[in-house]
């Protein structure tokens, strides 16, 4: 399977897959989005030192088959999450996955007592989702994905020819491209409690014309 480096996320331990997680999810959404089009819709006051050679992440969701927009909000109390995540990881958060248009903790904190409490409730355990997270986008990332197969920002592409370039990555159909008015916004795709790809439940689904325009950041 063709993967993107992990060497782009520097000082992330590799092992994800000693990450524990809770119980009360089934598969994990990762949402990832292109900020060539994010920030062309509105103004993107904290994108100044992202990783252009990247989709930035938007959030990794645990998802139940019954019901993909539970569990959330799992946390007991109220927790400053920024003063958990460490100094190398915020470092890392600002390259891979800015707030782009709201600041670092605000979004950051959204995500994780949104979201990644549903991953693991316990505070002590913030900084290794965040690090989870950014491991699994660069592991799935689809700009590398899409570089491969010669398509690059700056140019309008046919929708057929992203999603061959994202299935000859990801080995599965049941990913998801979105588009905002024909501009390649995001990508979508489903992972098992081991943090390999599935099929997303809804199947493929690609809100996006015919041809695609795919911007440059």
């Amino acid at each position: 399977m063709l993967l993107f480096s992990l060497s782009l996320v520097h000082a992330i331990d590799d092992d994800i897959e000693l990450y524990t997680a809770n119980n009360n999810y089934d598969y994990l959404l990762l949402a990832t989005e292109w900020a060539g089009t994010i920030c062309k819709a509105q103004k993107c006051s904290y994108a100044g030192g992202i990783n252009r050679n990247f989709f930035n992440i938007h959030g990794l969701w645990p998802s139940q088959f019954k019901n993909p927009t539970s569990p959330a909000n799992c946390a007991q109390g109220n927790v400053q999450v920024s003063k958990y995540i460490q100094s190398g990881t915020k470092q890392n958060l600002a390259r891979y996955w800015s707030g782009l248009f709201s600041s670092m903790d605000a979004f950051h904190s959204h995500e994780w007592l949104k979201h990644g409490s549903c991953w693991n409730s316990q505070p002590n355990q913030i900084d290794a989702f965040f690090k989870l997270a950014m491991n699994l986008a660069s592991r799935y990332n689809a700009y590398a994905l899409l570089s491969h197969a010669g398509i690059f920002p700056g140019k309008s592409y046919p929708l057929k020819n992203i999603l061959q370039a994202l299935h000859n990555g990801y080995k599965v159909n049941g990913f998801s491209v979105d588009c905002a008015n024909g501009y390649l916004k995001g990508v979508r795709v489903c992972l098992n409690k081991s943090y390999k790809i599935i099929n997303c439940p809804q199947g493929q689904k690609a809100s996006c014309p015919q041809m695609v325009n795919y911007p440059a950041l």
